[in-house]
């Protein structure tokens, strides 16, 4: 995952589908001997009753939900939710001109007049992008966006999905499908695809929560955006409903609600594959230094595939892959240490600087699988040799995997991969 630090705008109206709220924040109050914090928050919906279609639920409206983060004091919170409670808005498909979407029973309306445009259609439907908008055999208007919904599962490239799917142009006119569903039901599809099933459920509930934490983060820094989360490792890994596991949907009906604040705020819990012996701090990774995201001795990631890697690339590969930043691509001459990345000098005496997370995402995750690597040259090749899979940041899954094999809980996994941080209930 590579998402950037970003605050959620205060007071400021949030976009969910065709609803803008507006908040009100409530003190954290103590009361008799237990402490109970609440937060209560108004919505006021800014939409008429066709504006419904984005809504899990067609007959509840201005329903009282919130996030409960307070750790004392006064409480910052944003809503996600919609109606029916707390949803994502999940890319699963971009960039293309034409999609086809398989279903039963599909509902389909104009997202921009919520006009019914067809109804209960079974099969496939083919959706490309006309002079004017959308145009498809299913319908015969050519509207900018629409929303599909079914009360079965969709297909979309293979993937089996579930909730509605929303249908517009992106910013360089290509197609754009984002999928609403309920939080808990994508974190169901997360984990499958982010963990092993088979593994001990504690590591399982403690990704339940780092994937929660995560996706309630991007909704609340994405809320004027197209969608809050991608479905490929930019975000978090989704394949569908297809793969769910019962021990998996176990590990989330468990921990339910919960996620990790830090200073009242859901956290950006990032977590990666294997870190080799050491997890990485935001700030040597992504340049920006976060409290609870620090460096973190692990002697329990052992036994995972690339716990220890080496590659070998030619300067000709590399100057291919490098040289793209620069107008026209040409020989690299030398290499150089760079602080904590390298310098690469050109046969035309230009150069360029690149850390190690940098060079990795131009030469690829499964060429270079971490930033922790060092480098030197043997004649025409530079060798690599790193340690660890994915960026390093945050939580450790074969770490956690260890640790609960040994009879630890996944509040004490959290604790460790995310020091400072709170685990709450949201709902």
């Amino acid at each position: 995952m590579y998402s950037k630090d970003r605050k959620p705008p205060r007071n400021k109206p949030a976009v969910f589908g065709r609803k803008e709220y507006v908040f009100s924040m409530g003190v954290a109050s103590w009361v008799g001997g237990p402490a109970i914090r609440f937060l209560t928050l108004s919505a006021r919906t800014c939409s008429s009753d066709r504006m419904e279609s984005l809504s899990f639920s067609t007959g509840i409206r201005n329903i009282i939900f919130g996030l409960l983060v307070a750790v004392g004091g006064w409480v910052r919170a944003a809503s996600i939710a919609d109606s029916a409670g707390y949803a994502v808005r999940l890319c699963v498909s971009t960039g293309d001109e034409r999609v086809k979407i398989q279903g039963r029973q599909i509902t389909i309306i104009d997202g921009d007049v919520h006009d019914v445009l067809t109804r209960e259609v079974d099969g496939a439907i083919e959706i490309d992008i006309g002079k004017h908008g959308l145009q498809s055999r299913a319908f015969s208007h050519t509207p900018r966006s629409i929303v599909i919904e079914s009360q079965n599962a969709f297909v979309v490239k293979g993937r089996r999905l579930v909730g509605k799917l929303e249908v517009r142009n992106d910013a360089k006119q290509k197609l754009l499908i984002v999928n609403h569903l309920p939080l808990e039901k994508y974190l169901q599809g997360i984990l499958v695809a982010e963990m092993a099933p088979n593994w001990p459920l504690e590591a399982l509930k403690a990704q339940a929560v780092a994937s929660r934490t995560y996706a309630v983060y991007k909704i609340l820094s994405n809320q004027e955006q197209a969608y809050d989360v991608s479905s490929t490792t930019l975000d978090q890994v989704y394949r569908g409903i297809a793969d769910e596991s019962v021990r998996v949907t176990r590990a989330v009906l468990a921990t339910r609600g919960k996620v990790l604040v830090y200073a009242n705020r859901p956290a950006e819990a990032l977590f990666h594959s294997c870190c080799g012996g050491r997890t990485r701090s935001a700030e040597s990774v992504f340049g920006n230094p976060v409290a609870y995201l620090i460096a973190v001795e692990d002697r329990d990631c052992e036994g995972c595939p690339r716990e220890f890697w080496r590659t070998r690339i030619g300067l000709r590969q590399l100057a291919a892959r490098v040289g793209g930043n620069l107008k026209k691509p040409v020989a690299v001459k030398q290499v150089r240490h760079a602080g904590d990345g390298i310098e690469l000098v050109f046969q035309n005496h230009a150069s360029t600087k690149l850390t190690n997370h940098k060079l990795r995402r131009l030469l690829g995750e499964r060429v270079l699988w971490s930033p922790g690597f060092t480098w030197r040259l043997e004649g025409a090749d530079m060798v690599f040799e790193g340690r660890g899979n994915g960026h390093g940041v945050g939580m450790c899954q074969w770490g956690a995997r260890a640790m609960a094999e040994r009879g630890r809980g996944y509040r004490e996994i959290l604790t460790k991969y995310y020091p400072g941080c709170k685990l709450r209930a949201m709902f």
